[in-house]
């Protein structure tokens, strides 16, 4: 299990409670069936017990949030992490989301690691996506963490937001500095977003 004060990553044994607002593409058994069957088409076995591939993620939300938004949430996380989510329930009581995650890489029967640093940018992500308040621990290198992320979802953001501005009327003087300081953050981040996005 990895932990903080903002969320939770654990193994999961069963499907997640309907507590009113509840969301799934299929339930946990037959979930577990289809990794199975996979594994033992691509490596000839069963997965090993200890590779905990089903796994929960619970994490403190406001009343903001939707069910909605976390199925899009969930989407954007597929896309970056490479991890699919196959049930939501949000308890109102707890102020929790409860997302249900398949972690078992398809392409190569891996399980996706979450180390320290992937670990705070899926943080970052679920903090962004949403728009839920930046935890203190992360408040003095937010603007980093943030600009890590968005490069996570896309490797061409800085080169999009730089084109975008190039069809605005601004003073050549202003749009050198805009420029600059969008190669400054991009080659800030390259080397260790490259990194992190080697877990596909």
């Amino acid at each position: 299990m990895k932990h903080n004060n903002f969320y939770t990553i654990q193994r999961a044994s069963h499907d997640l409670q309907n507590m009113g607002e509840y969301w799934q593409t299929e339930t946990y058994a037959a979930r577990d069936r289809y990794v199975v069957d996979c594994y033992r088409k691509a490596r000839g076995g069963d997965p090993s017990k200890n590779m905990h591939y089903l796994r929960e993620v619970t994490f403190a939300i406001d009343g903001s949030v939707t069910l909605d938004a976390l199925v899009r949430l969930s989407a954007k996380i597929r896309s970056v992490f490479v991890i699919d989510c196959f049930q939501i329930s949000i308890d109102r009581q707890a102020s929790q989301a409860h997302m249900l995650f398949d972690f078992m890489n398809k392409d190569t029967m891996s399980i996706v690691q979450i180390n320290q640093s992937n670990f705070t940018s899926f943080q970052v992500l679920l903090i962004r996506t949403l728009g839920l308040p930046v935890p203190e621990d992360l408040r003095d290198q937010w603007s980093y963490f943030a600009l890590r992320s968005a490069a996570m979802e896309d490797p061409d953001i800085f080169q999009k937001i730089l084109k975008e501005c190039s069809h605005l009327k601004l003073n050549k003087h202003y749009y050198t500095v805009i420029r600059d300081l969008i190669d400054f953050a991009g080659s800030r981040i390259e080397n260790i977003t490259g990194r992190l996005l080697k877990i596909k």
